[in-house]
C-alpha cells in the first residue's frame, strides 16, 4: 500500500515538474511574443508619426500648389486681356492705314490730275 502511495506520489511530483517545464516553456515563449508584440507597436508608432509627418508635408505643398495656381491663373487672366487689347489696336491701327491709305491715293490722284505748275515766272524772279 505504501508503495503504491508512493508511486502515486512520485506519478504526482513528475507530472508536476512536467507542467511547470511546460508552463515555463510558455513563460519563454510569452516572453519572446511580448517582446515582439512591443518591437511591432514601436515600429507602429513610428510609421505613425511618419505618416502624419509626410500628411502634413503634402499639405503644406498643396497649398503652396493653390497659391501658385491661383497667381498663375491671375496672370493668365492678365495676359489674356492684354493680348486681347493689343489685337484690338492692332486692328484700330490697321483700319486707320487702311483709311490713310485711301486718303493717300486719293491725294495723289488728285495731283496727278492737276495741270503741272509753271515755274517760269519764278525762275524769272529769281534768276
Amino acid at each position: 500500500k505504501k508503495e503504491t502511495e508512493v508511486a502515486s506520489l512520485l506519478r504526482s511530483l513528475q507530472e508536476n515538474e512536467q507542467r511547470v517545464l511546460e508552463s515555463d516553456e510558455r513563460g519563454s515563449m510569452l516572453e519572446v511574443e511580448v517582446t515582439k508584440r512591443r518591437d511591432l507597436e514601436d515600429r507602429l508608432r513610428a510609421a505613425l508619426g511618419q505618416i502624419s509627418d509626410l500628411t502634413t508635408e503634402s499639405q503644406e505643398r498643396k497649398s503652396r500648389l493653390e497659391k501658385a495656381s491661383s497667381v498663375y491663373l491671375q496672370q493668365e487672366d492678365k495676359l489674356n486681356q492684354q493680348i486681347e487689347d493689343l489685337n484690338k489696336t492692332i486692328s484700330e491701327l490697321r483700319e486707320n492705314e487702311t483709311v490713310m491709305q485711301a486718303k493717300l491715293a486719293a491725294t495723289e490722284k488728285s495731283l496727278a490730275s492737276r495741270p503741272p505748275i509753271d515755274l517760269s515766272k519764278l525762275v524769272e524772279k529769281i534768276g
